[in-house]
């Protein structure tokens, strides 16, 4: 982390009080630099031990900023309410908020911006999130298109659809242009077909261009039936959005929730874009739920999948898990060996593959092979014909 050097103290210099206050503010201004530097740009997924450092952290650096004598202002606190929000700790958001308070520091709209960001990611905070929106409306401040998305956001987790288009009209009348952001947060709350094609409606007469985002958010909520997805895809691509893997990761997904899984398989011949590993593990899973697939057997089609994974490097364990999975659905002890010779089990993934084989076995009626044996043993399973199961010959090309 970055030492940033201060270019003045809290006194007055020679120049009078505006050059103080300018100098307080490039001040406030580099101390928010530092705090934002407390959590990578780059963030994903937050577990409880980083959030307690990333708390512990900022309450640091504040005080270490005010004891150097850094202006530690409403910049700086916005910036401490932002950190806190990126790592879910809105606890933490609203003790800086009232720190604030008690300070005397007048929050601007970069703060109340902060703030109602951080309190509108669960829906047990909307009390005080309407608080804050009150405030910041009585002082004057208009709110932007960030914020409504935020309020929109926060009724479409209470599942308040009618809130959800009464907050969209608000910004009409207030003269804030929505943007694709807001139609996608619209589109998620929606459920049914009537409402999303009225969304869409609005959208292209604001002259929004639908993103990934607002593709995912509309597929995603087409719940009605197993047509509407494809129908929605199909209506979205016409107005030149533009799909992704995401988008049709998030189709093939949608399928499956309808328990269409065929419908899911027969996408592969649609889409025309490199597979993440998140796509295999997909089209893999909807092999497991099929005894027959469009063209090929599941077990066919799911070697093919498995060998455009390994190619691509898109070859994750949970891949080679649910492969291992579907032969042994059809009973095909040794197709599940040889896929285990090739596989890198992962710590949460080489027990169920384990499991898998020593159960193939046991429906075969056959010994498991030497070299499995003492994995078994070691991860605790119960083998085939009990502990004193010796094992057949490891088949060719297995050991």
């Amino acid at each position: 982390m970055k030492h940033i050097r201060w270019s003045a103290r809290y006194k007055p210099a020679i120049g009078g009080e505006a050059k103080h206050t300018a100098r307080r503010a490039v001040n406030d201004a580099k101390a928010a630099e530092e705090i934002s530097e407390i959590v990578p740009k780059s963030l994903r997924g937050v577990d409880e031990k980083m959030k307690r450092r990333v708390v512990r952290d900022v309450y640091f650096k504040i005080e270490e900023l005010k004891s150097r004598g850094a202006a530690v202002g409403v910049r700086s606190y916005s910036s401490a309410i932002r950190v806190f929000a990126r790592v879910k700790a809105v606890d933490h958001a609203v003790v800086i908020w009232e720190r604030m308070a008690r300070e005397g520091l007048k929050p601007d709209g970069g703060c109340y911006s902060a703030v109602l960001g951080a309190l509108g990611q669960h829906p047990e905070t909307f009390e005080r999130f309407k608080e804050v929106w009150r405030s910041m409306r009585s002082e004057g401040i208009k709110p932007t298109t960030v914020n409504y998305n935020t309020l929109i956001h926060v009724y479409s987790l209470q599942g308040d659809v009618k809130g959800c288009f009464s907050v969209a009209k608000a910004m009409g009348l207030d003269s804030v242009k929505k943007n694709s952001y807001t139609y996608g947060i619209l589109l998620n709350a929606v459920r049914n077909a009537k409402q999303r094609r009225a969304v869409i409606d609005d959208m292209v007469a604001d002259g929004v261009t639908p993103d990934t985002d607002v593709m995912n958010a509309a597929i995603k909520g087409c719940q009605e039936s197993v047509s509407e997805p494809w129908k929605i895809f199909e209506l979205l691509t016409h107005l030149r959005a533009t799909p992704t893997i995401d988008t049709y990761n998030t189709l093939i997904s949608t399928y499956k929730q309808h328990s269409a899984e065929s419908y899911a398989l027969s996408l592969i011949k649609y889409i025309d874009l490199p597979y993440d590993h998140y796509t295999y593990n997909l089209l893999l899973s909807c092999c497991l739920e099929l005894t027959k697939t469009p063209g090929d057997p599941p077990h066919l089609l799911s070697n093919r999948l498995l060998s455009a994974a390994t190619a691509r490097g898109s070859c994750t364990p949970r891949t080679t898990l649910i492969a291992i999975q579907i032969h042994a659905k059809h009973n095909l002890l040794d197709d599940c060996l040889k896929i285990y010779r090739n596989a890198d089990p992962g710590p949460n993934t080489d027990k169920q593959m384990l499991s898998t084989i020593a159960e193939v076995c046991k429906r075969n009626g056959a010994a498991v092979p030497r070299h499995l044996l003492s994995k078994m043993r070691g991860v605790g399973i119960e083998l085939p014909g009990g502990e004193d199961s010796s094992g057949t010959e490891d088949p060719p090309g297995i050991t």
